[in-house]
């Protein structure tokens, strides 16, 4: 009996618990049918059926569904981590050979005695120079012994010749993109230590700025004054974009500043950074390039004068401006007289006299006079 009572008491609890939620939910429902009582229709249709779907859902027993767990026996399990472990594989496998297309060369290629070589060419910043061992007329290892002028970061890309060249026994193969200069320099060292060939690649890290072989900026001709205020301007440099902010006072440009240059080497671009207080003493953009560092100066100079072409020139501009103002002013003043003398004349020819009245500057009362 006390059993059955105390069932009775815990499901009018329950009751009343599940009673109290659908409250909870009508009002947050209503609530909901309000916000948007702007669409017609809405607001008294959807507390009914949010009250009808939570009615069903207590009276069908739902609940909500949870993941299914999947136990593996332990040998299913391992043999699925072989099969994806394979196929991973595989695909890696097939890439690699996809992207290795360098031909296997044969051994006993290279015709020098055994022994190990050194030779050295240049590369972006300066010599490279290796150590190339042979046995058996192979090619066995080409180790750096230095390249000081080189930027790691690129070198490190560039040292991938040196699988290829061992690949294929020969030291014809293509260079690493994005790493030209390194990579021949890297391939003119192991020439030269194999076959004593000079390398010609180019002396300076920027080989195109290396003195002589980038042309010179044509000279311009310059007014020598400039509008006053700051100007920005930009210039193609050895390994970009070079942009420079030129400051004009006075009439002349007092200062010159560098304010981006990403693409340039530091050691070469602060070179090319000694003709700006050139143009700054000379007032002109007109100078030489700084040896060794062509390109880049080129691109400074490009730069400061794209950036002073945006500052009218002072005297050469007000002179014309002058000049032009001065001729405008004499047509009008001789349009004026002669329209004034052909009236006078008429008047005269009717015999009235006149007061004449005249506030127009440019012409002159003497001028009248001798008219009248």
């Amino acid at each position: 009996m006390q059993e059955y009572r105390n069932t009775r008491i815990h499901s009018k609890r329950k009751g009343d618990m599940m009673r109290e939620k659908w409250k909870k939910y009508v009002e947050k429902f209503k609530s909901l049918g309000d916000k948007v009582s702007g669409v017609k229709g809405i607001t008294a249709v959807i507390p009914a059926v949010c009250l009808a779907v939570l009615m069903v859902t207590v009276l069908t027993g739902y609940k909500t569904p949870q993941a299914k767990k999947y136990e593996a026996s332990e040998t299913e399990d391992i043999s699925q981590i072989k099969e994806a472990l394979a196929k991973e594989s595989t695909a890696a496998m097939a890439e690699t050979t996809k992207k290795n297309t360098t031909k296997k060369g044969k051994k006993g290629a290279i015709d020098v005695k055994d022994g190990t070589y050194k030779g050295s060419a240049n590369g972006y910043g300066g010599k490279v120079t290796v150590n190339v061992t042979v046995s058996k007329k192979t090619m066995t290892a080409i180790d750096i012994v230095s390249a000081p002028g080189e930027t790691d970061s690129f070198f490190q890309r560039a040292k991938g010749v040196i699988d290829e060249m061992l690949t294929a026994q020969s030291t014809d193969v293509d260079v690493v993109s994005g790493a030209t200069y390194s990579s021949n320099g890297i391939i003119g060292a192991v020439k030269n230590a194999l076959f004593g060939t000079e390398s010609n690649n180019a002396t300076a890290a920027n080989a195109g700025n290396a003195a002589g072989s980038a042309p010179s900026v044509s000279k311009v001709s310059e007014s020598g004054t400039w509008k006053d205020g700051t100007y920005t301007g930009s210039g193609k440099g050895f390994g970009g974009t070079i942009s420079v902010k030129v400051t004009v006072k006075d009439g002349k440009i007092s200062a010159i500043d560098v304010t981006s240059a990403s693409g340039e080497t530091a050691s070469y671009f602060s070179k090319a950074k000694g003709i700006i207080p050139k143009m700054i003493s000379g007032q002109t953009t007109n100078v030489d390039a700084a040896s060794g560092a062509t390109y880049s100066s080129n691109g400074i100079i490009t730069a400061v004068r794209n950036a002073l072409s945006k500052a009218e020139t002072g005297k050469s501009s007000t002179k014309k401006k002058k000049k032009k103002n001065k001729k405008n002013k004499e047509k009008k003043q001789v349009v004026l007289t002669a329209i004034i003398t052909i009236i006078i004349l008429q008047h005269r020819q009717k015999g009235m006299k006149m007061a004449l009245i005249l506030e127009v500057r440019p012409v002159r009362e003497s001028s009248l006079r001798n008219i009248v």
